[in-house]
């Protein structure tokens, strides 16, 4: 679990894949069970809030590490997972880096 959060070594495309499909999967019932929270009161909107907020946070983390450590393997620069801050543009990044090869001399070594 710890290596989910973890931007040290490598992943590979079916595991950013994984966890790409995994976070959307959390995100959008997470997101209906916190947004519904928001609906019961007002103790209700403060815990669905903040619910998303760390959801958000704890989402993005995984994605940042994820991406870096697949970065990594494909042989570019980790700093590249930066434009997953960038809207619009991140879906695209998001696209590339999971269908590029693994980079053959760099990959092996940082398992």
């Amino acid at each position: 679990m710890t290596r989910y959060f973890s931007f040290k070594g490598t992943a590979k495309r079916q595991e950013y894949w994984a966890v790409v499909l995994i976070l959307i999967a959390i995100s959008v019932v997470g997101g209906a069970v916190l947004q519904g929270l928001m609906f019961t009161g007002v103790t209700g909107l403060y815990l669905g809030t903040i619910g998303i907020i760390a959801l958000l946070i704890a989402g993005l983390w995984v994605q940042l590490a994820t991406g870096a450590r697949r970065c990594r393997d494909a042989g570019i620069s980790a700093w590249w997972v930066l434009l997953y801050l960038i809207p619009y543009v991140n879906f695209i990044f998001m696209i590339v880096i999971g269908c590029l090869k693994t980079n053959q001399e760099q990959g092996e070594e940082n398992v």
